[in-house]
């Protein structure tokens, strides 16, 4: 997903403005990797949230909270 992109919501596809991005050090984290069937990866610590189709339901959750069988949401670039 690059800067300014649409994304995809429950209400539809949601424009979203370029920011600047402000990187602040938390300390050390543990990283979660989820790899998708097609080999792709995402890797981000466990409060890191995504956007996933569970059923016919859209969630923003946590990697933490990801199940096996959860669909992420994104859009090609």
């Amino acid at each position: 997903m690059l800067a300014a992109d649409p994304i995809w919501l429950a209400k539809g596809w949601l424009k979203t403005e370029p920011k600047k991005a402000i990187i602040t050090f938390a300390g050390k984290k543990a990283i979660r990797k989820l790899k998708t069937e097609n080999g792709k990866q995402v890797s981000g610590s466990n409060e890191h949230k995504l956007y996933v189709k569970r059923g016919k339901k859209i969630l923003k959750l946590t990697i933490g909270e990801i199940k096996l069988g959860d669909e992420l949401v994104c859009l090609p670039r």
